[in-house]
């Protein structure tokens, strides 16, 4: 059995992706403190290994030819692009240099799945679910925070029109409200769960659990600042974030015996664009 929960950025994934970017406000000078607010929008690039998943041992695993420890290659989810709102903080340190911290609404990604989960063996052809039914997705959601930091260096003088920024940095990722669709949920557990607890010597329900595991992961970004007027500024950038992370999916009886466990490993990689309008507040 085996359930691989991102294939894009919630998770975007999910994300995958992610909550709001740096970007350069109106002019900026040392000691001022600029505050943005705007529209961020997220599309992952992943690139994903294949489920690893291992059963619980059954003296009835080698007369059926299920093996406990296999990879699924068949299932593959997608998150899809995202689009939240950001709010900038960000302080010069001096004309040409800023320190940046970024937060925003965690959006909340829902992935949709494809392919068979089944056992190896003969038995995968009784004991099998189609994760891509339309009553299945989206099948999982998730809830992505990624609280920025970030140095940024500014190009031309403090009053230009336009100035050009690259920045680099990081970010602390880590998701909440992880949970499959109750379909889905009710049909992992009926279609894997009994038989698997039955294996097991083990009696009542069963329930699937997932988790993704926190992450910290670097940001680099470039984008252009547009000053509007002497406090108002307009800012536009792109910005990648190298995002890998794992999703365990457990499967336990009702005693808490664990019958089965799934681990991916999730590579998000998303491209951000954000537009954002910013407030100067001179220092």
């Amino acid at each position: 059995m085996s359930v691989k929960v991102g294939r894009r950025a919630p998770i975007a994934l999910v994300a995958a992706l992610l909550l709001a970017l740096p970007a350069a406000g109106g002019a900026g000078q040392r000691g001022d403190t600029i505050v943005q607010f705007g529209w961020v929008h997220s599309h992952p690039l992943d690139d994903n290994a294949p489920p690893r998943n291992t059963l619980r041992d059954s003296a009835l695993f080698p007369v059926l030819g299920v093996d406990s420890a296999f990879r699924s290659e068949e299932i593959a989810t997608d998150a899809g692009s995202a689009d939240t709102l950001g709010l900038i903080v960000k302080h010069f340190l001096s004309d040409h240099w800023a320190l940046n911290l970024t937060v925003g609404y965690p959006p909340t990604s829902r992935l949709r799945a494809t392919g068979t989960v089944a056992p190896t063996g003969p038995t995968g052809l009784l004991i099998n679910l189609d994760t891509g039914r339309p009553e299945f997705n989206p099948v999982a959601s998730a809830r992505q925070w990624s609280p920025i930091v970030l140095l940024e260096r500014h190009f031309g003088a403090p009053d230009a029109p336009l100035r050009p920024f690259l920045a680099a940095g990081g970010t602390f990722v880590f998701f909440t409200e992880v949970g499959f669709s109750d379909a889905f949920d009710e049909a992992v557990n009926r279609r894997f769960g009994v038989p698997l607890a039955a294996a097991a010597g083990r009696t009542g329900r069963t329930r699937l659990d997932v988790a993704l595991d926190p992450v910290l992961a670097p940001v680099v970004a470039g984008g252009l600042g547009f000053r509007l007027s002497e406090r108002w500024g307009l800012t536009a950038q792109l910005a990648f974030i190298p995002l890998e992370t794992t999703a365990t999916v457990t499967l336990d009886a009702e005693d808490g015996t664990r019958l089965g466990t799934s681990r991916t490993r999730l590579r998000f990689d998303p491209l951000v664009v954000s537009v954002l309008l910013g407030y100067r507040f001179p220092g």
